[in-house]
């Protein structure tokens, strides 16, 4: 924990050499900009989901093939601690929903929902206007939930929901636009790696490869 807090600040201190003092940054006007001053924050992110083709381990029994998913949709809600204007930590938590298109050698009716518990990391590069650009890195864990009206495999047919949760990491990037000294809205691009899950229904298994997210949204923060 020493070295952690260490670190955090050596950052701040680095990043903070003759930039503004937290008391500074709030008296900006907003038509300036505002660097974000240490502190809380909260916020939202709504996004369009896209899932790459991964690949089919196994579907009552070993099995060769490939998963295919239609465009989906999603949110997500963080909150976090600014540490100084460059550094942020935070928890996140969403809810995604992408419909599955195909299954190779099936007929299927089914959706895969995803439940991304993360925490990140955030480097903000302040550029003393309102447009704050980001990068960061999350790792976690990912509940896939398989939502199956039916999957249809030779005499085989499986119904049902199961979910399991496996390790994920994510990286992202983004542009902020500061309305005033606490309100936010911007862009955001993630990627989100998910490692393969696999669900059990009765005598059946079913398992898919490593899966790759990718998404871009809108996001709200609120400074406090």
């Amino acid at each position: 924990m020493k070295a952690s807090l260490i670190v955090m600040g050596a950052i701040c201190v680095a990043g903070s050499m003759g930039t503004l003092s937290a008391a500074d940054m709030r008296a900006l006007p907003p038509e300036i900009g505002t660097p974000l001053a240490p502190g809380f924050y909260v916020g939202g992110v709504f996004r369009g989901t896209f899932i790459e083709d991964t690949g089919l381990k196994q579907l009552n029994g070993s099995t060769t093939g490939n998963v295919s998913f239609d465009p989906g949709a999603g949110a997500s809600i963080k909150g976090g601690y600014r540490f100084c204007e460059w550094f942020a930590l935070e928890g996140e938590v969403g809810f995604e929903g992408n419909s599955i298109r195909s299954i190779t050698g099936t007929s299927v009716d089914a959706a895969l929902y995803q439940v991304p518990t993360m925490a990140n990391a955030i480097i903000t590069l302040p550029t003393r206007s309102p447009l704050t650009p980001y990068f960061g890195a999350g790792i976690g864990g990912t509940s896939s939930i398989l939502d199956v009206a039916h999957i249809t495999q030779g005499t085989t047919t499986i119904v049902g929901t199961e979910g399991q949760t496996t390790f994920s990491w994510q990286a992202f990037a983004g542009l902020d636009y500061a309305l005033n000294n606490r309100l936010s809205i911007g862009l955001t691009y993630n990627f989100r790696w998910v490692t393969g899950p696999k669900w059990d229904r009765g005598n059946v298994t079913i398992e898919f490869d490593d899966m790759h997210n990718h998404s871009g949204g809108v996001s709200v923060n609120y400074h406090f």
